[in-house]
């Protein structure tokens, strides 16, 4: 097993929240990044597949050497989420599921409700997952990124009064591409 390091911020002040912020009973519709919208294949960049998910219409099945994961549920942020180590712990686990959600379909729609436009490492993974494999009939098996919230630490952002730093560990399992019909393991 790989073993890696991510870092998501929180911002502290309501006014400036990137946890989405809804009425009872409306669904938001999160809008692409700027720098997601600029990194076009024409401009020398792969573009991450940003449509709206398409929901299950019947059980989850695992990925296969024989078929792509189907009925892949979407990842859901919690509408009531807080301001405080608990929302980042949600904010976290929903950042960790979106990630899973493009290595199973290819879809960074997710993603778009709490990746940052700096996130440069959310959306080259968005971007070659759709890109270089699913836009092209190419599918992931595996279980893929662990997550391991016990190692989850919340602390103040250095530079950034009134953000926080949210370090944790995952893990990558073993992942086989299937391409052209051929599976070959790409992580272990």
């Amino acid at each position: 097993q790989n073993q890696g390091q991510n870092d998501a911020q929180q911002q502290q002040n309501p006014g400036q929240q990137p946890i989405p912020q809804q009425q009872q009973g409306q669904q938001q519709s999160p809008a692409p990044s700027p720098s997601v919208q600029q990194n076009q294949p024409g401009a020398g960049g792969l573009k991450p597949d940003l449509s709206e998910p398409t929901p299950p219409s019947g059980p989850y099945e695992k990925a296969t050497v024989q078929h792509p994961a189907r009925n892949v549920p979407i990842p859901q942020l919690d509408p009531n989420i807080r301001n405080d180590k608990a929302g980042v712990k949600e904010v976290v686990r929903y950042f960790m599921a979106s990630q899973e959600y493009i290595r199973q379909t290819g879809n960074a729609r997710p993603l778009t409700q709490v990746a940052p436009t700096s996130c440069a490492g959310c959306w080259v993974y968005a971007s070659s997952a759709n890109y270089l494999t699913y836009s092209k009939g190419s599918w992931y098996v595996g279980k893929g990124i662990e997550y391991k919230e016990r190692t989850l630490q919340v602390k103040p952002h250095p530079d950034r009064p009134g953000q926080v730093v949210a370090t944790f560990d995952f893990f990558e399992n073993e992942v086989t591409l299937v391409e052209n019909g051929k599976p070959q393991v790409v992580a272990s």
